[in-house]
């Protein structure tokens, strides 16, 4: 059978029904992508015509997946792909269009197209189809191409950039702006959607547009400025995309130019971005033309004028237009009718979406917004007027008032209450906050509406932390935070517990009515976090746990397991999805929270001991995971565990999972490691635990530190030098060899750097413990290298640092008490003369030189060589 119509009856036997034939197809295909050649092949099928749509498509996911294993296509195989991609995709169906776009994705990602000559090629391709001189039905396949590079490079130096792209944009640039105005002067669906693609590949070219400003900031004011085409969705979807990727290259652009030219920037304010901000915001103003704006546009227009708050020439203009604006902020921040389906549901997803802060959303847009304006121009006037005002109305209409309208002006309390700080509490020279929230919000604590309930006790928690001197106030918050707690909605109770916690820390009289029932309060807490699985609740958690030591310390090896058990599912959640970005939070969170409770009771024993067992199987897990969402916590906790007492066996165990990612995959991560090393080479042996530690353990620890500072040259960022002075202290534990081991990487350090700097005078003080350690063992591989060191050190300035003066001290403590004389007779006198620089620096110096005076053993010196120097000592 030909190879076409061999690969033509796997793909037909991959749609087939029997799983035993589609099973067979799919190893037969599995085994033909691992033969050169395949790739080519696969390419061939899918320009060859005559195909049907479901084979089209299987054939793209096929080349795809190779595409992806890059690394295993020959050169041949790559040559290939560069020769027909564009030729493969011009004759692919409409199906399999999206997935050969993700292939020229991958290609251009992965950088097939590496020789100049290749790309040179791609590109005049590419601008021939933009000029339209292969006909229409290529302009597409290079908008797709164009937009791939772009992508692909958007965040590379801009070095790479100026040889990889910029010579695209001068070319490709004047044809993109033609697609464009073609779709706006012929506005068909084909046509506004390459239009659209053009928009798009302009954005990620923003860099060389400055060199076609004028013509297209004309045209993003004149996409800004079309009517949305009436019936056809499809030409409503385009044209609303069209309108976001142009609303994106004006804001780059706005944000660009500051920094390149003053003169330039206040010219294209004056032509354009004031012309952008009318329209923008005129459609927001107008209630019918924002209801029908698309909603990713809608945020795409509030992130432009965010982007006009912090330029003067801009804000004025803007300003002006606030009072206008606040009526529509107000509606996009109040739930639509999508949320209250959501609400009944799936409330977990509900209070995913409202917390959202930075999505594309036009109620998160809306937020930024108003946030911008509070804490860069500190602009509350026109806000708290117009929000006193619709509160006070729907006040007056009692039950028959818009309950959305009011949540809205409630959302806009909370950011308020956000940026104004404890002096600008009077903000219209009366506690306007605290009066709002006597009158408006607490009552709304007990709102017949759910989502009015969770609202205002956001509100509550945005006030927490501002002076409240009204203590029947602060009463009335508690007791309706109470009662949310106990609501039968889900966002009800999560919204009343993560406010609960910062009311707690910012006033005593909440600790002092919690403090009785706060064992309950964590079990609310607990549950609330199984079901809901936000990283907000474990932080008011936190809170209460930090607040309340005492009264849950009875409790506290309860507690752990639980959290433990809570850790565990929702990391598992994380491990096996990537995009469950909520779970992985919530665990990082969980994590703190059982920090905060092992350091509540760091001071009874007999509770850290329990800890310890409960928390060495979670530890172990964390560690031997191929990847390291929650590494940095475990080891925190870690340190936690080892700090300042005896490590315990258990702990100990934890050196083996450790030591078996040295010093490959953990070496990165070996900054982090230090700190819970050090505890171990410090307190492992402490209180006279040294003959209880194994000395296989003690191996091991050198061995990992060893291997790190041995295959690393970045040693700046790696505080080892404590960590070996420690090592070199153990006295039971570290042999001759050993130590000796130590002096020789020690030295190693100093001598490749170039300057003695604070890392050279920390490994030099670590080859001079060694030496003191075992003066025989240090000397006897190579005591002319340990002489280097002491020379350079003599070399260097002095001082450079507290590190330079104990030198000085460990250079006489440890030399002059059995050094051979021969070696360093010439260096003798500069020492001395280097310590007597230091002696004004270093208080304790003078005692610990006389105590080396006494122990020199001077028999070796003629009476020559003591007349010599020997002044200068009894000078000293």
């Amino acid at each position: 059978m030909e190879p076409l119509a061999s690969l033509a009856a796997c793909f037909e036997a991959c749609m087939g029904v029997d799983h035993a034939t589609r099973a067979a197809a799919e190893q037969a295909l599995q085994e033909g992508s691992t033969r050169p050649s395949f790739a080519p092949l696969v390419m061939q099928f899918l320009m060859s015509g005559g195909i049907s749509e479901p084979q089209s498509q299987i054939a793209a996911l096929c080349l795809k997946n190779l595409v992806r294993k890059q690394h295993d296509l020959c050169i041949e195989d790559q040559q290939a792909i560069q020769q027909s991609l564009f030729d493969c995709i011009r004759a692919a169906s409409t199906r399999a269009r999206p997935t050969l776009t993700d292939v020229v994705d991958k290609v251009v990602a992965k950088d097939i197209f590496r020789d100049d000559e290749a790309m040179e090629t791609l590109r005049n391709r590419i601008i021939s189809t933009l000029n339209g001189e292969d006909g229409d039905e290529s302009l597409s396949v290079g908008l797709i191409f164009t937009k791939s590079i772009a992508k692909a490079h958007q965040y590379v130096a801009i070095s790479e950039w100026d040889l990889r792209v910029r010579p695209l944009c001068q070319r490709a640039l004047p044809p993109l702006l033609g697609i464009v105005a073609r779709g706006l002067e012929e506005p068909d669906l084909a046509k506004l959607i390459d239009a659209k693609d053009a928009m798009r590949s302009a954005v990620a070219f923003q860099p060389a547009i400055l060199d076609y400003l004028s013509e297209w900031m004309d045209t993003v004011v004149r996409i800004l400025d079309f009517d949305l085409p009436d019936g056809d969705e499809a030409s409503i979807q385009a044209v609303s995309k069209l309108q976001k990727w142009a609303l994106r290259l004006i804001r780059r652009v706005t944000q660009t130019l500051p920094g390149r030219d003053k003169a330039q920037f206040d010219a294209f304010t004056a032509q354009y971005s004031l012309r952008a901000l009318e329209l923008v915001c005129n459609t927001l103003i107008c209630r019918d033309a924002a209801a029908e704006t698309d909603p990713k546009v809608t945020a795409e227009m509030l992130v432009y004028l965010s982007s006009l708050v912090d330029k003067a020439s801009t804000w004025k203009p803007l300003k002006a237009k606030m009072e206008n604006l606040v009526p529509t902020l107000l509606d996009l921040l109040s739930s639509s009718d999508d949320d209250h389906e959501l609400w009944e549901d799936d409330p977990v997803a509900y209070i995913r979406r409202v917390t959202e802060i930075f999505g594309n959303s036009p109620r998160a847009a809306a937020s930024c917004f108003i946030s911008d304006v509070l804490s860069t121009r500190r602009q509350w006037g026109p806000m708290t007027e117009h929000v006193s005002s619709v509160l006070e109305e729907l006040k007056a209409a009692g039950a028959e008032s818009n309950a959305a309208k009011k949540e809205g002006a409630l959302r806009v309390v909370t950011l308020i209450a956000g940026y104004v700080g404890p002096s600008d509490v009077n903000v219209h020279g009366h506690d306007w906050l605290g009066l709002t929230l006597d009158r408006y919000v607490l009552p709304e604590l007990q709102s017949p509406h759910g989502f009015l309930r969770a609202c205002a006790c956001d509100v509550v928690r945005a006030m927490a932390r501002l002076p409240q001197q009204n203590e029947a106030r602060i009463s009335g918050t508690l007791q309706g935070l109470t009662i949310c707690l106990e609501d039968s909605e889900l966002p009800v109770r999560y919204s009343a517990a993560v406010a609960l916690g910062p009311l707690a820390v910012n006033h005593e009289m909440v600790i002092d009515a919690i403090k009785p029932h706060v064992v309950n309060l964590v079990g609310v807490f607990l549950q609330i976090l199984a079901e809901v699985k936000i990283d907000e609740v474990t932080c008011a958690l936190n809170q209460v746990v930090e607040l309340f030591p005492d009264e849950l310390s009875p409790r506290s090896t309860e507690l752990l397991k639980y959290l433990v058990n809570q850790f565990g599912d929702l990391a598992e959640g994380a491990y096996e999805d990537d995009d469950e970005v909520h779970e992985a939070m919530a665990a990082l969170g969980t994590l703190e929270t059982i920090r905060a409770v092992v350091l509540a009771n760091e001071d009874d024993i007999e509770l850290r001991a329990e800890h310890e067992e409960v928390l060495l199987p979670t530890i172990a897990v964390v560690l031997e995971q191929p990847v390291y969402d929650f590494l940095d916590e475990i080891l925190q906790l870690m340190h936690d565990l080892t700090d300042t007492r005896p490590v315990s066996p258990g702990m100990w165990q934890l050196l083996h999972l450790i030591d078996k990612r040295f010093p490959g995959e953990f070496v990165e991560y070996f900054e982090e490691f230090v700190p819970v090393l050090y505890n171990y080479a410090r307190y492992g042996l402490a209180d006279g635990e040294q003959d209880g530690v194994d000395p296989a353990f003690a191996k091991t620890l050198l061995d990992i530190v060893l291997a790190v500072v041995e295959t690393n040259d970045d040693l700046d960022r790696f505080p080892v030098p404590r960590l070996l002075e420690c090592l070199i202290s153990w006295d039971s534990r570290m042999s001759p060899d050993d130590v000796a081991r130590i002096a020789e990487v020690a030295t190693s350090v100093v001598l490749k750097r170039h300057h003695q700097d604070e890392v050279s005078n920390r490994y030099t003080i670590v080859v001079l413990a060694a030496v003191r350690r075992n003066l025989d063992a240090c000397l006897q591989g190579g005591g002319g290298n340990f002489y280097a060191v002491i020379q350079k050190w003599l070399d260097a300035p002095t001082p450079i640092s507290y590190s330079d003066r104990k030198l000085g001290v460990l250079a006489l403590s440890s030399l002059v008490r059995g050094m051979p004389f021969e070696p360093m007779r010439e260096l003798w006198p500069r020492v001395f003369s280097k310590v007597e620089m230091l002696l004004d620096e270093f208080e304790d110096c003078e005692r610990r030189w006389n105590e080396a005076q006494q122990e020199a053993e001077w028999s070796d010196l003629d009476e020559g060589d003591g007349d010599d120097w020997g002044g200068g000592l009894n000078g000293s």
